[in-house]
């Protein structure tokens, strides 16, 4: 085979580099052609041009560039051009793993299986990329068919691998602007690209994007159509040229977006009124509210009701059964009070001071008035001639007949706590009065034919007092024709003050006076006045419901109660020593990861948006200084466009080069890669920076990618701006890429990320075991990486382990301080209870290590990088110099091809390793998915970081999720009100539609995964309506409405109270107030 050599003469050049023959003539060539060099004259074109197309200006210049890791070039016997070794192309004594350098000085040669670089005879690995270039119809459906009739010849396989560089080819430097925009008016496509033969039609429909390639083939589901016609449904009477001309919609995403949303405002509205008529009127179904009937209906001659003491009572089906029953089934109409007189709970036996009723004895007894209830209850007997008592046996023999006005006797007379018991099953409801009846019908007990009734009312309920105030007062001549009265204290049983106001108050309400003047047991002597003096209530103050009694309500509410309590100790009990040991602590020693020959490597990635610069310093310092080996952990910066900081004079991804301490003179290249946008943004150009950053004793190897867009963006303000998403998937699918250089094909992006990471700072990005995605507005402490590598080392099921967000600026203002508690409920408490139930659904996108690979078998120490089928090297000085080889022959896997020295270099993937994160699979699931609906838009634009943990459980569902409540960071809160009730936006659409994400999910996964992800989804629709109605019940309770809502006020103050007991017990004085003010 013949093999190209440096130096040959440019006849020998020509042919590598020759343009096709069958070119059409009239077809218009590009103004800049990607094979031709810009440092060559006389019509030469550089070989390292023909296998690079993106290379850059300074890639041409041979002697001074640093090498990269380059792969073979040879002339394919099939089509005589030039490229590297793959089906096309191979020697008879290549070995698969091995890459061939021709020349002792190094060439540029095209990215790392970017050209398909596996070998024959070999069975294509598909990769994430190549999943989603399927045309069928199964998104899940993995082809295995092999290159040969994939890529039928050479130039067709450049272009189908390249087909992002075809699209939008960067341009020399001398054609760029001060940006790195191309200053010329230029559509390349797939016309404009040099062909033998035609291509093939899977050759241009690899052309095509990712998304449109996925969309292709999907079908619309069931439950998709049906709420797609529910929306419909709901917004039926607003046409789409309503939607097109007067709400500006243009497309038909965007209105179809605006009546599902519309749609969920209506199910929201429905759930929250369904929720509200559920509290309110359902639950009064299930309780017994008490009958009330107004005075003058059972005081009449129609009526089949009978009063006692302030009681409707109908005994009529009882009445051949008991005397009670018959005698009051007697008198319907009629006050039957005297029959039952209360007056006996005073009576006692002789020589027994106590009381039989306990509130009789607290207000009498306790205060030693015995002997003064004694004399006004005898004088009560002995002035009333419609009793009838038996002095020698101590108890009444008749009562006044109901007919006589009390003044006759002859009725029997039931007053045994039997009777009073019988007289209850009889009971109907409680009397109501009116206030006007009450002043109507006062008296004010002037003479001893007492006219009327002394009826007071206290706290809403009627009081007779005519009996206690005629027998604690004597009638006293004032004048020869007026009469008065006069208290005699020897038989007033009640205090001074209490019966001179109920004498004054008669016919009135007095409990405004009665707090006031009734200094000593106020509460006391109600409870006793109930006992002897009840008549009914007020009708203003009846119940109108359940508000005394509410079981439904009650249950209602209890079950929210101990969602709250069960949540809130789960994760307080979390910070027990014992209960840390258990969930959170591993059996490892942390130490070793500090030596960094044990340390696993780690790439911290920091995606950038328009962050300030001051916190972006907090954040580099932060994690520069980690205690961590510098030569174990990388700093990995996306900034996502080139935007700025309101604050900020220049872009975001200046200010970080400068913090960075960047000192490079010359501006890297655009690199092109496919991106996750849509349109004419599905091609984006990136720029890459690298170095080391120094701060104290640290010296950290650094990546900075700057997503600049394509020439098509340059008069936009958020130019090359694709998202979080797109930032992940940088380095998801560069890692991704890594795992099998031999047999994946990558974009210009990730070869020079490769080559800079690999040649520039001496970091293998093969040897990366875990990632952590940090926002740029996070600070973390010095043992984050520590804490978070070692429980990932420890339990091999953990593919994903969060840490715990605390304010960066707590106390800067008011609105700070209101998020403290929320960011403490939503980072620390719900995190910690789903780690105690082992079914973690939610982990902090802002602060979040995935693994990126695991060994296949479990050793009794975890390996730190991966074996390979063949050794490789990177350092000129592992060149085998005793073993120059002059034939391709006579090469083995160890060696390779030089014209001096031989060195190793695989391609080889590992062997004992198996991929997690950066899983085909993974990557398929986390880049297909298009922003074509509400529902994806919401969670591929506003939760893309929430819903790569769905991907990861799904794709992997023996593995779960992980949190570490010792790895702290510090997040930099909103400090104005708007930007505050933004992210409260942002963040309630996130959590809901990445709930919904979750239950399809779950069910594949667990049951208790999907009752978790239910009650989210569930809290998230429910809670405001439930926390409103819970104002709604103390508001309730502070006006005194009813027993009901004060049971369910003080259950939920103590529930407040235990989460003050809990931080008061931690000595977290400060949560207390911020708590309190939340």
């Amino acid at each position: 085979m013949s093999q190209w050599n440096p130096n040959s003469n440019s006849n020998d050049v020509d042919k590598f580099t020759r343009l096709p023959a069958n070119r059409s003539a009239g077809r218009p060539r590009l103004n800049t052609n990607p094979f031709d060099s810009p440092n060559l004259s006389n019509g030469e074109r550089s070989p390292s041009i023909i296998s690079n197309p993106f290379a850059s200006e300074e890639d041409l210049n041979l002697d001074t560039r640093i090498t990269e890791p380059n792969v073979a070039f040879a002339t394919s016997p099939i089509t005589n051009a030039h490229m590297p070794f793959g089906r096309g192309a191979s020697s008879p004594g290549s070995q698969r793993g091995s890459v061939e350098f021709l020349s002792e000085q190094p060439t540029s040669p095209p990215p790392v299986g970017y050209f398909h670089s596996s070998f024959p005879h070999r069975r294509r690995v598909h990769t994430w990329r190549d999943s989603m270039s399927s045309t069928s119809s199964n998104p899940t459906h993995h082809r295995t068919e092999s290159n040969e009739k994939m890529i039928p010849t050479a130039n067709s396989t450049f272009v189908t691998e390249t087909r992002s560089s075809v699209y939008a080819e960067p341009f020399p430097r001398q054609d760029l602007g001060r940006n790195g925009y191309a200053q010329m008016n230029f559509q390349p496509s797939m016309e404009d690209v040099d062909l033998q033969e035609k291509p093939s039609r899977r050759a241009r429909a690899s052309y095509y994007s990712i998304s449109n390639i996925a969309n292709q083939g999907r079908r619309t589901s069931l439950p998709r159509l049906i709420w797609a016609a529910f929306a419909f449904l709901c917004t039926f009477f607003i046409p789409d040229f309503v939607l097109l001309y007067v709400g500006r919609m243009k497309t038909t995403i965007s209105r179809q977006s605006w009546r599902e949303k519309m749609a969920m405002v209506y199910l929201f509205i429905f759930i929250s009124a369904f929720v509200t008529f559920w509290l309110e009127y359902i639950t009064s179904l299930f309780c017994d509210p008490p009958d009330y009937f107004k005075y003058s209906t059972v005081i009449s001659p129609s009526s089949k009701y009978a009063q006692v003491n302030g009681q409707a009572v109908n005994m009529s089906h009882w009445a051949s059964e008991s005397t009670l029953a018959a005698e009051v089934s007697k008198y319907p109409g009629y006050d039957l009070s005297p029959l039952f007189p209360t007056f006996t709970l005073l009576a006692r036996e002789e020589g027994n001071n106590t009381y039989s009723d306990p509130a009789i004895q607290a207000c009498i007894g306790d205060l030693d008035m015995q002997y003064v209830a004694d004399r006004w209850l005898i004088y009560r007997i002995m002035n009333d001639t419609g009793y009838s008592v038996d002095f020698t046996k101590g108890q009444l023999m008749s009562c006044p007949l109901p007919t006589s006005n009390g003044s006759v006797t002859g009725a029997p007379c039931f007053d045994h706590a039997d009777d009073v018991a019988e007289l209850q099953k009889g009971i109907k409801g409680e009397l109501t009065y009116t206030r006007d009846y009450i002043y109507e019908n006062r008296s004010s007990l002037p003479n001893g034919e007492v006219d009327g009734s002394g009826y007071v009312i206290l706290y809403g309920k009627v009081y007779d007092v005519t009996d206690y105030l005629v027998s604690a007062s004597d009638l006293m001549n004032f004048s020869s024709d007026i009469m008065t009265r006069k208290l005699v204290l020897d038989r007033m049983f009640l205090p001074y003050n209490l019966t001179q106001l109920l004498f004054l108050g008669l016919g009135q309400d007095i409990t405004p006076y009665y707090t006031g003047n009734v200094s000593e047991n106020a509460d006391l002597y109600v409870a006793c006045m109930d006992r002897l003096f009840y008549k009914g209530i007020l009708q203003e103050d009846m119940d109108t419901g359940c508000a005394k009694i509410n079981p439904a309500l009650w249950a209602t509410m209890g079950c929210i109660l101990l969602l709250f309590l069960f949540k809130m100790n789960l994760s307080n009990l979390s910070r027990l020593p014992f209960m840390r040991r258990f969930l959170f602590s591993s059996s490892a020693n942390d130490s070793y990861m500090i030596n960094s020959d044990m340390a696993p490597y780690t790439m911290l990635l920091v995606p950038c948006y328009a962050e300030a610069t001051d916190v972006l310093k907090q954040t580099i310092e932060s994690m520069a200084i980690t205690q961590y080996a510098d030569s174990r952990k990388m700093l990995m910066f996306v900034c996502d466009g080139t935007v700025k900081h309101p604050s900020a004079n220049r872009e975001t991804y200046i200010e970080i080069l400068d913090l960075l301490g960047y000192s490079g003179t010359e501006e890297p290249s655009p690199q092109a890669y496919a991106s996750l946008g849509q349109g004419s943004k599905k091609t984006n150009f990136a720029k890459v920076y690298s170095g080391f950053y120094e701060t104290g004793r640290n010296r950290v190897p650094y990546l900075l990618v700057v997503k600049i867009g394509n020439p098509r963006e340059k008069d936009e303000l958020r130019r090359g701006n694709r998202g979080k998403r797109d930032s992940m998937m940088i380095a998801l699918a560069f890692l991704e890429r890594c795992m099998d250089l031999a047999n994946n094909r990558i974009t210009p992006l990730e070869y020079q990320l490769f080559n800079q990471c690999y040649n520039l700072l001496g970091i293998d990005p093969r040897m990366f075991k875990y990632m952590l995605v940090i926002d740029a507005d996070t600070q973390v402490k010095g043992t984050v990486l520590q804490k978070l590598v070692s429980r990932l080392e420890n339990d091999e099921r953990l593919i994903a382990i969060s840490g715990d967000v605390r304010p960066a600026n707590p106390e800067e203002n008011v609105t700070t301080m209101l998020q403290i508690f929320p960011l403490y409920m939503r980072f620390f408490s719900g995190l910690a209870y789903e780690a105690c139930l082992g079914s973690m659904i939610t982990i902090n996108g802002g602060f979040v290590m995935y693994r990126i690979w695991q060994d296949k078998a479990t050793t009794s120490r975890p390996s730190v990088s991966p074996s390979r089928a063949a050794p490789y090297s990177k350092q000129s000085d592992d060149m085998d110099r005793n073993n120059l080889q002059s034939s391709w022959e006579a090469n083995d896997k160890r060696t390779t091809i030089m014209t001096g020295a031989s060195s190793n270099f695989s391609l080889s993937p590992p062997v004992d390793v198996l991929a997690c994160c950066v899983h085909p699979t993974v990557l398929r699931e986390f880049a297909t998915p298009a922003a074509d609906t509400l529902h994806m838009r919401n969670v591929l634009l506003l939760g893309e970081e929430q819903y790569f943990p769905i991907v990861l459980l799904k794709s992997h569902p023996r593995h779960r999720l992980g949190f570490e409540p010792d790895a702290i960071g510090y997040a930099t809160v909103p400090n104005t009100f708007r930007n505050l009730q933004a992210q409260q936006t942002r963040l309630l659409r996130t959590n809901f539609h990445n709930n919904i994400e979750m239950l399809k999910v779950a069910s594949q996964i667990g049951v208790s995964y999907w009752i978790l992800a239910f009650t989210k989804v569930l809290d998230t629709v429910v809670s405001p309506v439930m926390m409103t109605y819970l104002y709604s019940v103390f508001i309730r309770f502070f006006i005194g409405y009813g027993l009901a809502y004060t049971v369910i006020a003080i259950c939920f103050l103590g529930l407040v109270s235990l989460h003050i007991f809990y931080f008061l017990l931690r000595r977290q004085y400060k949560y207390v107030l911020w708590f309190l003010l939340y």
